[in-house]
Protein backbone atom coordinates (compact mmCIF):
# COMPACT_ATOMS: atom_id res chain seq x y z
CA UNK A 1 0.00 0.00 0.00
CA UNK A 2 1.32 3.44 -0.93
CA UNK A 3 0.10 6.50 0.99
CA UNK A 4 0.95 9.90 -0.41
CA UNK A 5 0.58 13.04 1.68
CA UNK A 6 1.22 16.45 0.13
CA UNK A 7 1.43 19.33 2.59
CA UNK A 8 2.66 22.27 0.49
CA UNK A 9 1.06 23.95 -2.50
CA UNK A 10 2.93 23.64 -5.82
CA UNK A 11 4.62 20.49 -4.51
CA UNK A 12 4.74 17.41 -6.78
CA UNK A 13 5.35 13.92 -5.40
CA UNK A 14 5.71 10.86 -7.59
CA UNK A 15 5.58 7.08 -7.34
CA UNK A 16 6.41 5.03 -10.41
CA UNK A 17 6.88 1.58 -11.93
CA UNK A 18 8.63 0.65 -15.15
CA UNK A 19 7.13 -2.00 -17.43
CA UNK A 20 7.83 -3.51 -20.82
CA UNK A 21 5.03 -3.38 -23.41
CA UNK A 22 5.01 -5.93 -26.21
CA UNK A 23 3.08 -5.92 -29.48
CA UNK A 24 0.37 -8.15 -28.01
CA UNK A 25 -3.00 -6.83 -26.93
CA UNK A 26 -2.42 -5.04 -23.65
CA UNK A 27 -3.96 -2.71 -21.14
CA UNK A 28 -3.24 -1.20 -17.75
CA UNK A 29 -5.61 -1.19 -14.82
CA UNK A 30 -4.81 1.13 -11.95
CA UNK A 31 -6.89 0.55 -8.83
CA UNK A 32 -6.89 3.35 -6.29
CA UNK A 33 -8.80 5.13 -3.56
CA UNK A 34 -8.64 8.80 -2.68
CA UNK A 35 -9.23 10.09 0.80
CA UNK A 36 -10.51 13.50 -0.24
CA UNK A 37 -11.96 15.05 -3.38
CA UNK A 38 -8.86 16.28 -5.20
CA UNK A 39 -7.42 15.69 -8.64
CA UNK A 40 -4.36 13.57 -9.29
CA UNK A 41 -2.65 12.68 -12.55
CA UNK A 42 -1.45 9.44 -14.07
CA UNK A 43 1.58 9.83 -16.29
CA UNK A 44 2.72 7.31 -18.90
CA UNK A 45 6.03 8.72 -20.03
CA UNK A 46 5.14 12.23 -21.22
CA UNK A 47 1.41 11.57 -21.56
CA UNK A 48 -0.57 12.63 -18.51
CA UNK A 49 -4.16 11.52 -18.04
CA UNK A 50 -6.25 12.83 -15.13
CA UNK A 51 -7.89 10.19 -12.96
CA UNK A 52 -11.56 10.45 -12.05
CA UNK A 53 -12.31 13.24 -9.61
CA UNK A 54 -14.26 11.38 -6.93
CA UNK A 55 -13.90 10.00 -3.44
CA UNK A 56 -15.21 6.56 -4.46
CA UNK A 57 -12.87 3.56 -4.84
CA UNK A 58 -12.23 3.39 -8.57
CA UNK A 59 -10.22 1.73 -11.25
CA UNK A 60 -8.79 3.29 -14.38
CA UNK A 61 -8.27 1.40 -17.65
CA UNK A 62 -5.70 2.59 -20.16
CA UNK A 63 -5.61 0.91 -23.56
CA UNK A 64 -2.05 0.44 -24.86
CA UNK A 65 -2.94 -1.51 -27.99
CA UNK A 66 -1.63 1.13 -30.40
CA UNK A 67 1.40 2.13 -28.36
CA UNK A 68 4.85 1.18 -29.74
CA UNK A 69 6.56 -1.76 -28.06
CA UNK A 70 9.03 -0.29 -25.57
CA UNK A 71 9.63 0.28 -21.88
CA UNK A 72 7.25 2.71 -20.24
CA UNK A 73 7.22 4.53 -16.96
CA UNK A 74 3.91 4.63 -15.12
CA UNK A 75 3.85 7.48 -12.60
CA UNK A 76 1.31 8.79 -10.14
CA UNK A 77 1.68 12.52 -9.53
CA UNK A 78 -0.20 14.97 -7.37
CA UNK A 79 -1.70 17.92 -9.18
CA UNK A 80 0.44 21.06 -9.02
CA UNK A 81 -2.14 23.04 -7.08
CA UNK A 82 -2.99 20.29 -4.62
CA UNK A 83 -2.88 20.97 -0.92
CA UNK A 84 -3.14 18.30 1.78
CA UNK A 85 -4.12 15.69 -0.75
CA UNK A 86 -4.34 12.18 0.68
CA UNK A 87 -4.16 9.37 -1.89
CA UNK A 88 -3.99 5.64 -1.29
CA UNK A 89 -2.84 3.65 -4.33
CA UNK A 90 -3.37 -0.08 -4.16
CA UNK A 91 -2.45 -1.91 -7.30
CA UNK A 92 -1.64 -1.82 -10.99
CA UNK A 93 -2.06 -4.61 -13.53
CA UNK A 94 -0.22 -4.67 -16.82
CA UNK A 95 -2.15 -6.92 -19.21
CA UNK A 96 -0.26 -9.20 -21.56
CA UNK A 97 -2.01 -12.57 -21.45
CA UNK A 98 -0.58 -15.14 -19.06
CA UNK A 99 2.59 -13.00 -18.89
CA UNK A 100 0.64 -10.16 -17.27
CA UNK A 101 2.33 -8.26 -14.46
CA UNK A 102 0.77 -7.44 -11.12
CA UNK A 103 2.09 -4.60 -8.94
CA UNK A 104 1.44 -3.10 -5.58
CA UNK A 105 3.41 0.11 -5.93
CA UNK A 106 6.26 -0.46 -6.52
CA UNK A 107 6.63 -4.16 -5.98
CA UNK A 108 5.78 -6.86 -8.50
CA UNK A 109 3.50 -9.54 -7.01
CA UNK A 110 3.34 -12.37 -9.53
CA UNK A 111 3.85 -14.65 -6.55
CA UNK A 112 3.06 -13.63 -2.98
CA UNK A 113 5.99 -13.07 -0.69
CA UNK A 114 7.04 -16.16 1.22
CA UNK A 115 8.84 -14.03 3.80
CA UNK A 116 5.89 -12.18 5.30
CA UNK A 117 4.93 -13.03 8.85
CA UNK A 118 1.88 -15.31 8.85
CA UNK A 119 1.88 -15.65 5.06
CA UNK A 120 0.70 -19.22 4.27
CA UNK A 121 3.08 -21.33 2.24
CA UNK A 122 0.74 -23.84 0.61
CA UNK A 123 -2.72 -22.39 1.30
CA UNK A 124 -3.88 -19.84 -1.25
CA UNK A 125 -4.02 -16.20 -0.16
CA UNK A 126 -4.40 -12.92 -2.02
CA UNK A 127 -1.44 -10.53 -2.14
CA UNK A 128 -3.40 -8.04 -0.07
CA UNK A 129 -6.76 -7.58 1.63
CA UNK A 130 -10.10 -9.41 1.69
CA UNK A 131 -11.07 -12.60 -0.15
CA UNK A 132 -14.03 -14.88 0.24
CA UNK A 133 -15.59 -17.45 -2.12
CA UNK A 134 -13.39 -19.28 -4.62
CA UNK A 135 -14.93 -18.88 -8.09
CA UNK A 136 -14.49 -20.41 -11.54
CA UNK A 137 -12.13 -23.20 -10.48
CA UNK A 138 -11.11 -24.85 -13.76
CA UNK A 139 -8.25 -26.75 -15.42
CA UNK A 140 -7.17 -25.96 -18.98
CA UNK A 141 -3.97 -26.51 -20.96
CA UNK A 142 -2.03 -27.90 -17.97
CA UNK A 143 -2.96 -24.95 -15.78
CA UNK A 144 -5.41 -24.61 -12.91
CA UNK A 145 -7.28 -21.30 -12.84
CA UNK A 146 -8.80 -20.03 -9.62
CA UNK A 147 -10.91 -16.90 -9.48
CA UNK A 148 -12.13 -15.50 -6.19
CA UNK A 149 -14.29 -12.89 -4.52
CA UNK A 150 -11.93 -10.02 -3.83
CA UNK A 151 -11.97 -6.62 -2.21
CA UNK A 152 -8.49 -5.34 -3.09
CA UNK A 153 -8.88 -2.06 -1.22
CA UNK A 154 -9.78 -3.27 2.27
CA UNK A 155 -9.31 -6.08 4.80
CA UNK A 156 -13.10 -6.19 5.17
CA UNK A 157 -15.82 -7.31 2.74
CA UNK A 158 -16.95 -4.65 0.26
CA UNK A 159 -17.90 -4.21 -3.38
CA UNK A 160 -16.77 -7.38 -5.08
CA UNK A 161 -14.13 -7.84 -7.75
CA UNK A 162 -12.99 -11.19 -9.18
CA UNK A 163 -9.34 -11.90 -8.46
CA UNK A 164 -7.50 -14.44 -10.62
CA UNK A 165 -4.50 -16.76 -10.26
CA UNK A 166 -3.06 -19.73 -12.13
CA UNK A 167 -0.98 -22.72 -11.09
CA UNK A 168 0.56 -25.80 -12.65
CA UNK A 169 0.02 -27.84 -9.46
CA UNK A 170 -2.88 -26.12 -7.60
CA UNK A 171 -0.47 -25.34 -4.75
CA UNK A 172 1.86 -22.55 -5.88
CA UNK A 173 -0.16 -19.79 -7.52
CA UNK A 174 0.80 -16.96 -9.86
CA UNK A 175 -1.39 -13.89 -9.45
CA UNK A 176 -2.89 -12.33 -12.56
CA UNK A 177 -4.84 -9.11 -13.15
CA UNK A 178 -8.32 -8.69 -11.79
CA UNK A 179 -10.81 -10.46 -14.05
CA UNK A 180 -13.97 -8.54 -13.15
CA UNK A 181 -14.65 -5.23 -11.42
CA UNK A 182 -17.88 -3.86 -9.97
CA UNK A 183 -19.99 -2.25 -12.68
CA UNK A 184 -20.12 1.49 -13.02
CA UNK A 185 -23.65 1.48 -11.53
CA UNK A 186 -22.07 0.29 -8.28
CA UNK A 187 -19.25 2.81 -8.41
CA UNK A 188 -21.39 5.78 -9.41
CA UNK A 189 -24.14 5.06 -6.90
CA UNK A 190 -21.71 4.42 -4.02
CA UNK A 191 -23.83 1.42 -3.09
CA UNK A 192 -23.17 -2.24 -2.23
CA UNK A 193 -22.75 -5.12 -4.65
CA UNK A 194 -20.43 -6.03 -7.48
CA UNK A 195 -19.40 -9.17 -9.34
CA UNK A 196 -20.64 -11.94 -7.02
CA UNK A 197 -19.75 -15.63 -7.18
CA UNK A 198 -20.03 -18.05 -10.09
CA UNK A 199 -18.25 -20.66 -12.16
CA UNK A 200 -16.28 -21.12 -15.37
CA UNK A 201 -16.20 -23.41 -18.40
CA UNK A 202 -14.06 -23.79 -21.50
CA UNK A 203 -16.03 -23.03 -24.66
CA UNK A 204 -14.53 -22.95 -28.17
CA UNK A 205 -11.06 -22.55 -26.68
CA UNK A 206 -12.08 -19.56 -24.53
CA UNK A 207 -12.71 -19.28 -20.81
CA UNK A 208 -16.27 -18.22 -20.03
CA UNK A 209 -16.97 -17.05 -16.51
CA UNK A 210 -20.53 -16.89 -15.24
CA UNK A 211 -21.29 -14.64 -12.28
CA UNK A 212 -24.03 -12.73 -10.49
CA UNK A 213 -24.12 -8.97 -11.00
CA UNK A 214 -25.48 -7.81 -7.65
CA UNK A 215 -26.78 -4.35 -6.81
CA UNK A 216 -28.34 -3.44 -3.48
CA UNK A 217 -30.05 -0.07 -3.47
CA UNK A 218 -32.10 1.80 -0.93
CA UNK A 219 -35.24 0.39 -2.51
CA UNK A 220 -34.37 -3.03 -3.90
CA UNK A 221 -31.93 -5.93 -4.09
CA UNK A 222 -31.24 -6.96 -7.69
CA UNK A 223 -29.23 -10.00 -8.85
CA UNK A 224 -28.68 -10.70 -12.55
CA UNK A 225 -26.75 -13.59 -14.12
CA UNK A 226 -24.01 -12.58 -16.55
CA UNK A 227 -21.09 -14.07 -18.43
CA UNK A 228 -17.81 -12.69 -19.71
CA UNK A 229 -15.31 -14.28 -22.14
CA UNK A 230 -11.53 -14.29 -22.46
CA UNK A 231 -9.54 -15.63 -25.40
CA UNK A 232 -6.16 -15.04 -23.70
CA UNK A 233 -7.44 -16.44 -20.34
CA UNK A 234 -6.70 -13.15 -18.57
CA UNK A 235 -8.64 -10.19 -19.95
CA UNK A 236 -12.40 -10.72 -19.80
CA UNK A 237 -14.66 -8.81 -22.14
CA UNK A 238 -18.16 -8.76 -23.66
CA UNK A 239 -20.10 -8.83 -20.42
CA UNK A 240 -23.53 -10.13 -21.28
CA UNK A 241 -26.66 -10.61 -19.17
CA UNK A 242 -28.33 -13.97 -19.76
CA UNK A 243 -30.90 -14.18 -16.92
CA UNK A 244 -32.35 -10.91 -15.67
CA UNK A 245 -35.56 -12.02 -13.94
CA UNK A 246 -36.27 -14.58 -11.22
CA UNK A 247 -38.75 -17.42 -11.73
CA UNK A 248 -42.01 -17.24 -9.81
CA UNK A 249 -41.54 -18.27 -6.20
CA UNK A 250 -37.79 -17.60 -6.09
CA UNK A 251 -36.44 -15.36 -3.35
CA UNK A 252 -34.38 -12.24 -3.98
CA UNK A 253 -31.34 -14.35 -3.06
CA UNK A 254 -30.81 -15.62 -6.61
CA UNK A 255 -27.14 -16.09 -7.34
CA UNK A 256 -23.88 -18.03 -7.80
CA UNK A 257 -24.30 -19.69 -11.23
CA UNK A 258 -22.15 -22.71 -12.05
CA UNK A 259 -22.31 -24.69 -15.28
CA UNK A 260 -22.10 -28.39 -16.04
CA UNK A 261 -22.62 -30.25 -19.30
CA UNK A 262 -24.67 -33.42 -19.56
CA UNK A 263 -25.40 -34.81 -23.01
CA UNK A 264 -26.24 -32.16 -25.58
CA UNK A 265 -27.22 -29.52 -23.03
CA UNK A 266 -25.39 -27.09 -20.78
CA UNK A 267 -27.02 -26.65 -17.38
CA UNK A 268 -26.76 -23.69 -15.03
CA UNK A 269 -27.55 -24.20 -11.34
CA UNK A 270 -28.30 -21.29 -9.01
CA UNK A 271 -28.87 -21.00 -5.27
CA UNK A 272 -32.10 -19.48 -3.98
CA UNK A 273 -35.21 -20.38 -1.95
CA UNK A 274 -38.43 -21.48 -3.63
CA UNK A 275 -41.56 -20.55 -1.71
CA UNK A 276 -39.44 -20.15 1.39
CA UNK A 277 -37.62 -23.51 1.14
CA UNK A 278 -33.85 -23.47 0.33
CA UNK A 279 -33.40 -24.75 -3.21
CA UNK A 280 -31.15 -25.18 -6.22
CA UNK A 281 -32.86 -24.20 -9.47
CA UNK A 282 -31.71 -25.00 -12.98
CA UNK A 283 -31.60 -23.48 -16.46
CA UNK A 284 -30.51 -25.17 -19.67
CA UNK A 285 -29.15 -24.13 -23.08
CA UNK A 286 -27.76 -25.78 -26.20
CA UNK A 287 -25.00 -23.16 -26.25
CA UNK A 288 -23.61 -21.48 -23.13
CA UNK A 289 -23.99 -18.04 -24.68
CA UNK A 290 -27.75 -18.71 -24.56
CA UNK A 291 -30.60 -18.45 -24.72
CA UNK A 292 -31.08 -20.01 -21.28
CA UNK A 293 -34.45 -21.54 -20.46
CA UNK A 294 -35.76 -22.09 -16.94
CA UNK A 295 -35.83 -25.82 -16.24
CA UNK A 296 -37.42 -25.92 -12.79
CA UNK A 297 -36.28 -26.89 -9.31
CA UNK A 298 -33.21 -29.13 -9.38
CA UNK A 299 -33.13 -29.86 -5.64
CA UNK A 300 -35.07 -28.59 -2.62
CA UNK A 301 -34.75 -29.50 1.05
CA UNK A 302 -36.09 -28.04 4.29
CA UNK A 303 -32.87 -26.73 5.81
CA UNK A 304 -32.52 -24.36 8.74
CA UNK A 305 -31.44 -21.54 6.44
CA UNK A 306 -32.93 -18.76 4.34
CA UNK A 307 -31.24 -19.76 1.07
CA UNK A 308 -28.73 -22.02 -0.66
CA UNK A 309 -25.50 -20.49 -1.98
CA UNK A 310 -22.71 -21.63 -4.29
CA UNK A 311 -24.16 -24.88 -5.73
CA UNK A 312 -21.82 -27.21 -7.65
CA UNK A 313 -22.72 -30.39 -9.55
CA UNK A 314 -20.08 -33.11 -9.99
CA UNK A 315 -20.92 -36.05 -12.25
CA UNK A 316 -18.43 -38.47 -10.74
CA UNK A 317 -19.02 -41.51 -12.94
CA UNK A 318 -18.81 -40.83 -16.67
CA UNK A 319 -21.72 -41.95 -18.81
CA UNK A 320 -23.92 -42.45 -15.73
CA UNK A 321 -26.43 -40.33 -13.83
CA UNK A 322 -24.45 -40.53 -10.55
CA UNK A 323 -23.73 -37.05 -9.20
CA UNK A 324 -22.65 -35.07 -6.14
CA UNK A 325 -24.47 -31.85 -5.31
CA UNK A 326 -22.41 -29.51 -3.13
CA UNK A 327 -23.73 -26.24 -1.69
CA UNK A 328 -23.39 -23.87 1.26
CA UNK A 329 -25.80 -22.46 3.81
CA UNK A 330 -25.68 -20.24 6.86
CA UNK A 331 -27.27 -22.46 9.50
CA UNK A 332 -29.58 -20.32 11.66
CA UNK A 333 -29.59 -22.68 14.66
CA UNK A 334 -25.83 -23.32 14.75
CA UNK A 335 -25.09 -19.70 13.80
CA UNK A 336 -22.39 -21.07 11.55
CA UNK A 337 -21.49 -21.30 7.86
CA UNK A 338 -21.72 -24.86 6.51
CA UNK A 339 -20.89 -26.61 3.25
CA UNK A 340 -23.00 -29.69 2.60
CA UNK A 341 -23.07 -32.47 0.04
CA UNK A 342 -25.78 -34.78 -1.20
CA UNK A 343 -25.25 -37.91 -3.27
CA UNK A 344 -27.81 -38.89 -5.87
CA UNK A 345 -28.67 -39.27 -9.53
CA UNK A 346 -29.74 -36.85 -12.23
CA UNK A 347 -32.99 -38.31 -13.56
CA UNK A 348 -35.09 -36.45 -16.11
CA UNK A 349 -33.00 -33.32 -15.50
CA UNK A 350 -33.70 -33.29 -11.76
CA UNK A 351 -31.49 -34.32 -8.86
CA UNK A 352 -32.88 -37.34 -7.01
CA UNK A 353 -31.05 -37.61 -3.69
CA UNK A 354 -29.94 -40.95 -2.27
CA UNK A 355 -28.54 -39.43 0.96
CA UNK A 356 -29.48 -36.70 3.37
CA UNK A 357 -27.41 -33.48 3.28
CA UNK A 358 -24.12 -34.19 5.09
CA UNK A 359 -21.32 -31.87 6.17
CA UNK A 360 -18.30 -31.89 3.91
CA UNK A 361 -16.14 -30.44 6.70
CA UNK A 362 -16.77 -30.28 10.45
CA UNK A 363 -14.50 -27.36 11.23
CA UNK A 364 -16.92 -24.48 10.82
CA UNK A 365 -14.38 -22.70 8.62
CA UNK A 366 -15.26 -24.13 5.23
CA UNK A 367 -17.60 -22.32 2.86
CA UNK A 368 -18.49 -21.72 -0.79
CA UNK A 369 -16.61 -24.75 -2.15
CA UNK A 370 -15.76 -24.86 -5.85
CA UNK A 371 -14.99 -27.98 -7.87
CA UNK A 372 -13.15 -28.75 -11.06
CA UNK A 373 -13.72 -32.34 -12.15
CA UNK A 374 -12.91 -34.29 -8.95
CA UNK A 375 -10.95 -31.56 -7.09
CA UNK A 376 -12.55 -29.29 -4.51
CA UNK A 377 -11.33 -26.14 -2.75
CA UNK A 378 -13.11 -23.97 -0.16
CA UNK A 379 -12.90 -20.70 1.73
CA UNK A 380 -11.52 -21.10 5.26
CA UNK A 381 -13.74 -18.62 7.02
CA UNK A 382 -17.12 -18.28 8.70
CA UNK A 383 -19.57 -15.57 7.62
CA UNK A 384 -21.34 -15.52 10.96
CA UNK A 385 -18.21 -15.15 13.05
CA UNK A 386 -15.63 -13.48 10.85
CA UNK A 387 -17.05 -10.33 9.28
CA UNK A 388 -13.53 -8.94 9.29
CA UNK A 389 -10.24 -10.74 9.68
CA UNK A 390 -8.20 -9.56 12.64
CA UNK A 391 -4.62 -10.27 13.59
CA UNK A 392 -3.11 -9.56 10.18
CA UNK A 393 -2.77 -6.21 8.43
CA UNK A 394 -1.97 -7.59 4.95
CA UNK A 395 -4.38 -10.29 3.83
CA UNK A 396 -7.68 -11.66 5.03
CA UNK A 397 -8.16 -15.44 5.25
CA UNK A 398 -7.06 -18.30 2.98
CA UNK A 399 -8.41 -21.20 0.92
CA UNK A 400 -8.22 -24.83 1.94
CA UNK A 401 -5.80 -27.27 0.44
CA UNK A 402 -7.24 -28.73 -2.78
CA UNK A 403 -8.79 -32.13 -2.10
CA UNK A 404 -9.51 -35.04 -4.40
CA UNK A 405 -13.07 -36.36 -4.12
CA UNK A 406 -13.92 -40.05 -4.10
CA UNK A 407 -17.30 -41.73 -3.55
CA UNK A 408 -17.26 -45.16 -1.89
CA UNK A 409 -20.38 -46.95 -0.66
CA UNK A 410 -22.49 -43.81 -0.78
CA UNK A 411 -20.03 -41.74 1.27
CA UNK A 412 -17.82 -38.89 0.10
CA UNK A 413 -14.11 -39.08 0.97
CA UNK A 414 -11.36 -36.53 0.47
CA UNK A 415 -7.60 -36.70 0.08
CA UNK A 416 -5.22 -33.77 -0.15
CA UNK A 417 -4.08 -33.84 -3.77
CA UNK A 418 -0.83 -35.65 -4.49
CA UNK A 419 0.98 -32.38 -5.29
CA UNK A 420 0.41 -31.33 -1.70
CA UNK A 421 1.75 -34.61 -0.39
CA UNK A 422 4.94 -34.26 -2.43
CA UNK A 423 5.37 -30.68 -1.23
CA UNK A 424 5.66 -31.47 2.45
CA UNK A 425 7.10 -34.98 2.60
CA UNK A 426 6.20 -38.15 4.48
CA UNK A 427 5.23 -36.53 7.77
CA UNK A 428 6.30 -36.81 11.40
CA UNK A 429 4.66 -39.41 13.62
CA UNK A 430 3.28 -37.99 16.89
CA UNK A 431 4.19 -40.07 19.93
CA UNK A 432 3.94 -37.37 22.62
CA UNK A 433 0.85 -35.68 24.05
CA UNK A 434 2.20 -32.13 23.67
CA UNK A 435 3.44 -31.05 20.26
CA UNK A 436 4.92 -27.63 19.54
CA UNK A 437 3.74 -26.57 16.11
CA UNK A 438 6.15 -25.12 13.58
CA UNK A 439 5.63 -23.64 10.13
CA UNK A 440 5.02 -26.23 7.42
CA UNK A 441 4.39 -29.19 9.70
CA UNK A 442 2.84 -32.43 8.49
CA UNK A 443 1.98 -34.68 11.44
CA UNK A 444 0.52 -38.17 11.78
CA UNK A 445 -1.12 -39.78 14.79
CA UNK A 446 -2.27 -43.42 14.75
CA UNK A 447 -5.14 -44.49 17.00
CA UNK A 448 -5.80 -48.19 17.56
CA UNK A 449 -7.85 -48.48 20.75
CA UNK A 450 -10.89 -47.10 22.49
CA UNK A 451 -9.13 -44.91 25.05
CA UNK A 452 -9.77 -41.18 25.19
CA UNK A 453 -6.88 -38.86 24.38
CA UNK A 454 -5.80 -35.22 24.31
CA UNK A 455 -3.06 -33.95 22.01
CA UNK A 456 -1.87 -30.38 22.49
CA UNK A 457 -0.80 -29.12 19.07
CA UNK A 458 0.37 -25.65 19.96
CA UNK A 459 0.39 -23.14 22.74
CA UNK A 460 1.83 -19.88 23.94
CA UNK A 461 0.78 -17.29 26.52
CA UNK A 462 -2.39 -16.42 24.61
CA UNK A 463 -3.25 -19.47 22.52
CA UNK A 464 -3.76 -23.20 22.95
CA UNK A 465 -4.84 -25.69 20.29
CA UNK A 466 -5.59 -29.33 21.04
CA UNK A 467 -7.34 -32.41 19.69
CA UNK A 468 -9.43 -34.64 21.90
CA UNK A 469 -11.34 -37.91 21.81
CA UNK A 470 -13.86 -38.31 24.60
CA UNK A 471 -16.66 -40.88 24.62
CA UNK A 472 -16.58 -41.28 20.83
CA UNK A 473 -16.65 -37.51 20.30
CA UNK A 474 -13.71 -36.25 18.28
CA UNK A 475 -12.98 -32.56 18.59
CA UNK A 476 -10.64 -29.68 17.86
CA UNK A 477 -10.48 -26.93 20.48
CA UNK A 478 -8.88 -23.53 20.06
CA UNK A 479 -8.70 -21.19 23.03
CA UNK A 480 -7.37 -17.70 22.45
CA UNK A 481 -7.52 -15.66 25.65
CA UNK A 482 -11.13 -15.87 26.81
CA UNK A 483 -12.41 -16.92 23.37
CA UNK A 484 -13.11 -20.65 22.98
CA UNK A 485 -13.81 -22.29 19.62
CA UNK A 486 -14.77 -25.96 19.64
CA UNK A 487 -15.58 -28.19 16.66
CA UNK A 488 -16.91 -31.69 17.31
CA UNK A 489 -17.88 -34.74 15.27
CA UNK A 490 -19.28 -38.08 16.37
CA UNK A 491 -17.05 -40.83 15.02
CA UNK A 492 -20.13 -42.94 14.36
CA UNK A 493 -21.51 -40.14 12.17
CA UNK A 494 -18.42 -40.07 9.98
CA UNK A 495 -17.96 -43.82 9.71
CA UNK A 496 -14.85 -44.46 11.82
CA UNK A 497 -14.65 -46.45 15.00
CA UNK A 498 -11.72 -48.27 16.59
CA UNK A 499 -8.82 -47.46 14.26
CA UNK A 500 -7.79 -44.40 12.31
CA UNK A 501 -4.84 -42.17 11.56
CA UNK A 502 -4.99 -38.41 11.97
CA UNK A 503 -3.29 -36.37 9.29
CA UNK A 504 -2.53 -32.82 10.48
CA UNK A 505 -1.45 -30.09 8.05
CA UNK A 506 0.01 -26.99 9.65
CA UNK A 507 0.62 -23.81 7.69
CA UNK A 508 1.40 -20.31 8.88
CA UNK A 509 -2.24 -19.24 8.75
CA UNK A 510 -4.16 -22.49 8.62
CA UNK A 511 -4.60 -25.83 10.31
CA UNK A 512 -6.36 -28.76 8.67
CA UNK A 513 -7.01 -32.16 10.25
CA UNK A 514 -8.02 -35.25 8.28
CA UNK A 515 -8.85 -38.80 9.29
CA UNK A 516 -7.40 -41.76 7.43
CA UNK A 517 -9.74 -44.70 7.55
CA UNK A 518 -8.12 -48.03 8.43
CA UNK A 519 -10.52 -50.38 6.75
CA UNK A 520 -10.47 -54.17 6.79
CA UNK A 521 -10.53 -55.75 3.32
CA UNK A 522 -12.64 -58.90 3.16
CA UNK A 523 -11.50 -61.34 5.85
CA UNK A 524 -7.79 -60.63 5.59
CA UNK A 525 -5.70 -58.53 7.93
CA UNK A 526 -4.87 -56.08 5.18
CA UNK A 527 -5.59 -52.44 5.80
CA UNK A 528 -6.34 -49.72 3.36
CA UNK A 529 -5.01 -46.21 3.92
CA UNK A 530 -5.47 -43.05 1.97
CA UNK A 531 -9.25 -42.86 2.14
CA UNK A 532 -9.70 -39.54 3.90
CA UNK A 533 -12.55 -37.54 5.20
CA UNK A 534 -11.86 -33.96 6.12
CA UNK A 535 -12.93 -33.15 9.65
CA UNK A 536 -11.67 -29.68 10.34
CA UNK A 537 -10.44 -26.66 8.46
CA UNK A 538 -9.53 -23.90 10.91
CA UNK A 539 -8.18 -20.51 9.90
CA UNK A 540 -5.74 -19.09 12.43
CA UNK A 541 -3.38 -16.18 12.07
CA UNK A 542 -0.93 -17.23 14.74
CA UNK A 543 0.20 -20.76 15.55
Amino acid sequence: MFILFIQLALCIQEKAINFEASNSKREIILLYQKNIDQAINLALNAEQQPLHNTISPLYERIDLTLWPAQTYKLSLLAAKDSYFVGVTVFAAWIYSGLDSKFFYFEKEWNYVSQDEYDRPQFHFSAPRNWINDPNGFIRHKNLCHIFYQYNPISLAWGNMFWGHAVSSDCIKWKHLPIALEPGQKIVNASTVGGAFSGGAIIHKGNIMIFYTDSLETQYDFIEIQNYSISSDYVKFENRTSVISTRPNGASKDFRDPTIYQNGQYYYMVLGTAMDGIPAVIQYRALDPVGPWTYNGVFYKFQLNATTIECPNVVIYQKNTSAAILIFSIIDLSLQSSLTLYVLGNIIKEQFVATTQPLRIDYGGHYYAAQTTEDIIIGWMQDWKKDKKYFGNDKFSSVFTLPRKLTVINQKLYQNVISEGQSLIGSGRLITESIVKLHDLSYLLFTYNNLQDFNIVLGYDEQLIIYLKLQQNLFGLIVKEGAILQQCDAQLSDIGFFNSFTLEIWVDRAALEVYIHCIKRKSNNDIYQRGINRSIFGLDKGNL
